[in-house]
């Protein structure tokens, strides 16, 4: 167990060892390694060496003297517990100081390895997906609109192939994930949708059982121009009413 801290921590065997200026020692040297490295690309760059930013080079250099410090601190402090035997420590507060400067470290360790090793081999444009996968989830995730009623008014009908389609279920997708609870037209292939308070950006409809097929949302003149409609909504009466026809599949004259 105590190489194994040794090792992972680079610096949590000299304090298994009692030796904490020495632990806290390297910790400063790990943590002001990266700075230095940094100033002296500075230098470099401002002395004309254009060969300080191969990303390749530098990432070689970061890595070969952030890893010497690694395996420096953590042979002293194998060293130290062969010549000094000591039991794992139990008091909370050593335990706890052990636990934070580990932790310390490797998060040390995670920036270094980041900023100068793999964002160097990144091309323009590109994401580490470790930083994005939150976000990712986050913008797919379905809400639906709340339930309150704003004074916009949604209505329209229903098209395919030049005649109105009846009960056809769908819902209206927005900004953020959010949609519109189910809506379905009546026999004569009409709808209506009050939209809650709020600023809602219009993505487009999805039916539920024409998923495949094109769909084509043409709106009222008076909103026509905004690609895609943004819609302010505030709370009370239905004041306001816009109007759009939906067509399903190849567009129709009729339908539009």
């Amino acid at each position: 167990m105590r190489t194994l801290i040794t090792l992972a921590t680079g610096v949590g065997g000299h304090f298994l060892n009692g030796n904490r200026r020495k632990g806290y020692g390297f910790f400063l040297i790990l943590l002001i390694w990266p700075v230095v490295f940094f100033l002296c690309q500075v230098a470099l760059l401002a002395a004309g060496l254009e060969q300080a930013v191969n990303p390749i080079g530098t990432a070689a250099v970061f890595a070969v003297g952030f890893v010497a410090i690694w395996a420096t601190s953590a042979k002293q402090a194998m060293s130290g517990a062969r010549s000094t035997v000591r039991a794992m420590p139990t008091d909370p507060i050593r335990v706890s100081e052990l636990a934070l400067v580990s932790v310390a470290t490797l998060i040390v360790a995670l920036y270094g390895l980041v900023a100068f090793v793999l964002v160097p081999q990144m091309q323009p444009g590109e994401r580490i997906e470790l930083f994005s996968i939150s976000s990712k989830r986050s913008s797919n995730v379905q809400r639906t609109l709340p339930t309150a009623d704003g004074d916009l008014l949604l209505a329209g009908e229903v098209r395919q192939d030049g005649h109105a389609v009846a009960n056809a279920p769908f819902v209206f997708l927005f900004q953020d994930g959010f949609r519109t609870r189910e809506i379905k037209t009546d026999a004569l292939g009409q709808f209506q949708y009050r939209l809650p308070p709020g600023d809602w950006r219009f993505l487009g409809p999805v039916f539920v059982e024409n998923k495949a097929q094109p769909v084509t949302v043409v709106f009222s003149r008076e909103i026509q121009s905004a690609t895609p409609p943004t819609f302010q909504v505030h709370a009370g009466a239905a004041e306001r009413k816009v109007t759009l026809r939906i067509a399903l599949g190849r567009v129709e004259p009729n339908d539009l």
